[in-house]
């Protein structure tokens, strides 16, 4: 890992550098690829990723408080437009109209690319398992629309990916896993003991 930002000083993060993935086997429904990819944010002006952070907090006799994050229940919405040529759209679709909620429940795949940390042409991601994909309602007025809440499992994998020549994310972009370092294992050592602890008190 290339504990880095490839930005100039001073230069902010746009918001299209923050990349959001979802994978998908788009056999289930009659398709022929078992890892079928979609970017998503086309159409969607604001989203981001709320971590929900499960807080106790407790003030100690000398008048220090505490705090314990015990668990982190992170969500993300997204405003998706159905339209033409977009896989996952033909996906979510087909299964609101089966009535199959197993087709995004507990089963998709989503990596967070973050285009602005890392070495240029080489950044930084994480890949999570068996997320859920919500779809909050369908339809509108004029156009049809499909919100969506993004559920993460914090099954977590960190690693990086390999941007192409031009500095941009090809759909069949290859996740190269993270190697723990013992620094990063003790680090999280101590943030379960630290929640061990406030089970405890």
């Amino acid at each position: 890992m290339a504990y880095t930002m490839n930005l100039r000083d001073g230069e902010r993060a746009q918001r299209k550098l923050m990349v959001t993935v979802v994978e998908w086997d788009d056999t289930r429904f009659g398709g022929t690829e078992s890892n079928k990819r979609q970017v998503l944010g086309a159409w969607t002006e604001d989203s981001s990723i709320d971590l929900n952070a499960d807080v106790e907090k407790m003030t100690d006799i000398l008048g220090i408080t505490r705090v314990a994050v015990n668990k982190l229940e992170p969500t993300q919405d997204m405003d998706i437009v159905i339209v033409g040529g977009s896989p996952f759209c033909l996906y979510m679709s087909e299964a609101i109209r089966r009535g199959d909620k197993a087709a995004y429940e507990n089963n998709i795949t989503v990596y967070n690319i973050f285009m602005y940390l890392g070495e240029s042409g080489n950044v930084e991601a994480k890949k999570e398992l068996n997320n859920t994909v919500e779809p909050q309602s369908i339809g509108g007025s004029a156009f049809v629309n499909m919100p969506v809440t993004v559920h993460y499992s914090n099954d977590i994998t960190i690693g990086t990916v390999a941007l192409n020549e031009k500095g941009k994310l090809d759909e069949d972009f290859k996740f190269v896993e993270e190697t723990v370092s013992s620094m990063s294992l003790a680090s999280a050592g101590a943030g379960v003991r630290m929640s061990k602890m406030s089970d405890e008190k």
